[in-house]
């Protein structure tokens, strides 16, 4: 049995509760359904920002670089992540490729390690919203999709001006007035939502086929 490690560079901690399960369960499901044997997929191991005092007024790059360098035992999979605020290339070409430059010597030629980059075209919070489903069990309530307040359509989650402010509405009409944060639901969140439903939003769609392809060249995959 091989064992797949990765880690994530997310850019804050609600970030992180939600993407860490999902990304998980990606490469489950994708070793689960080609590969050249068992898999073992450990946890996605989260890489914070070095907190020394020299790399303070080091660039995002760097801090990626620095992260990534010093758990590189940990992972195969590097996923970097970045909300593109509505213009994913440029959100990829500054806080996406420099940090992968920094780190091509882990990640070229025969090197056992790739990095992904997961850049929702404006927030993480749009991938939440395409199964009611998954809202329905983290919440344990029974409102319908309409009840809840979901967007009608799965394909235009990414293309909601402010996919943070839906997912509060959704949280406020499903639990009310509570002490409770939404924060406190996006590790569940994580956990079940449909990859099914979020293989039709274009940028998920796009991570499966860079880490599918990350994959194969790593011999995870046939």
């Amino acid at each position: 049995m091989r064992y797949l490690g990765s880690a994530l560079y997310a850019e804050g901690p609600d970030d992180y509760y939600f993407l860490m399960p999902l990304l998980r369960r990606v490469c489950e499901k994708l070793c689960r359904e080609g590969n050249r044997g068992e898999v073992e997929i450990g946890e996605i191991y989260p890489l914070d920002d070095p907190d020394e005092e020299e790399l303070e007024d080091q660039t995002r790059a760097t801090r990626i670089a620095t992260a990534a360098r010093t758990a590189e035992g940990a992972w195969h999979i590097l996923f970097v992540h970045t909300d593109a605020g509505g213009n994913p290339r440029q959100a990829h070409n500054q806080r996406i490729a420099p940090a992968l430059e920094q780190l091509a010597d882990l990640l070229v030629g025969e090197q056992r390690r790739r990095g992904i980059a997961v850049v929702p075209i404006r927030e993480t919070e749009a991938w939440t919203l395409v199964d009611g489903n998954a809202f329905r069990d983290a919440f344990g309530v029974n409102l319908t999709d309409v009840e809840l307040g979901l967007p009608p359509h799965v394909r235009g989650v990414e293309m909601i001006t402010d996919p943070k402010a839906e997912l509060a509405g959704i949280f406020k009409n499903a639990l009310g007035e509570t002490r409770r944060k939404v924060g406190d639901y996006l590790a569940a969140l994580g956990e079940r939502v449909s990859l099914q439903q979020l293989s039709y939003v274009p940028a998920f769609r796009e991570l499966l086929a860079d880490l599918t392809q990350a994959l194969r060249e790593l011999r995870f995959l046939e």
